[in-house]
């Protein structure tokens, strides 16, 4: 019942909407692993 047409623009929502979730959560991570180092750096300015 699938069509080729029809298959595969599903199959390429999946994989944009997979590839677009991915990005975010990659952004999501960075940003994480960014701001325990900005926080390390404003305690050492307030002790100073």
């Amino acid at each position: 019942k699938c069509g080729p047409v029809e298959c595969s623009s599903t199959l390429s929502v999946y994989l944009f909407s997979g590839c677009s979730l991915s990005l975010l959560c990659n952004r999501l991570f960075l940003m994480l692993q960014r701001f325990p180092v900005e926080s390390k750096g404003r305690r050492k300015k307030l002790q100073e």
